[in-house]
């Protein structure tokens, strides 16, 4: 689903689907990354650091709602960019998921702990990835509101085209 317009006569593309993708990879490892420092640090029973951890997603959704903007009528950025986000979050949750069922398949100790749950079996992993995938999906949809709130505000919907 790639998002083309027509502007003087010109197609202008943008490749949804590809930047989804890559963003949605890019902020899964960060925030795996961060998790898998705390669990070094000693710190991973720390629930608010955990949380902030989301912050990754959070400035990864801002770089490229803001990317996608630019190639928006004005007026569509709310509608589109919601479409673009939930993707993007999609794509970070799976990415989580994914790193999470390789450390749990290779045995690692980096497993990701939340709840008080380790992935010790198949069902605690199960339970863990399905509670990640969905801490995802709601901070990427609160992270979207606040971005596009931000790029809204920015648009003077008063100026013809």
């Amino acid at each position: 689903m790639d998002y083309i317009e027509v502007r003087n006569d010109e197609k202008v593309y943008f490749p949804f689907l590809k930047n989804a993708l890559q963003y949605g990879f890019i902020a899964g490892g960060l925030i795996a990354l961060c998790l898998f420092v705390m669990q070094v640090l000693g710190v991973e029973n720390a629930i608010g650091l955990k949380y902030a951890s989301y912050t990754m997603l959070g400035i990864v959704l801002a770089i490229g709602l803001g990317e996608y903007n630019k190639y928006l009528k004005t007026g569509t950025t709310f509608r589109n960019g919601m479409a673009f986000a939930a993707q993007i979050s999609l794509f970070t949750g799976a990415t989580l998921v994914l790193i999470h069922l390789i450390t749990f398949l290779v045995g690692s100790d980096l497993v990701f702990s939340k709840y008080g749950l380790e992935a010790t079996s198949f069902p605690n992993w199960l339970l863990l990835s399905g509670g990640i995938f969905l801490e995802v999906m709601v901070a990427g949809l609160v992270f979207t509101f606040i971005v596009l709130q931000f790029l809204k505000s920015r648009v003077d919907y008063t100026e013809e085209e």
